[in-house]
């Protein structure tokens, strides 16, 4: 089953990668936001391609 995510936490790819935070919640998907340096970046991902960032995940 896939995590339950809200807007707000933040996450990131079980992959890797940076944190991001939730911006938007979907049926499947999630609207990620993050920084790369000082640019805006933003992407929609699979739910169940995230994790929760932080801990011993």
């Amino acid at each position: 089953m896939a995590e339950v995510f809200v807007e707000g936490d933040i996450v990131r790819l079980k992959s890797g990668g940076p944190e991001m935070t939730v911006d938007e919640m979907f049926e499947t998907d999630a609207r990620c936001v993050w920084f790369a340096g000082e640019k805006h970046q933003e992407n929609v991902f699979r739910i169940s391609t995230l994790r929760r960032a932080g801990g011993d995940q």
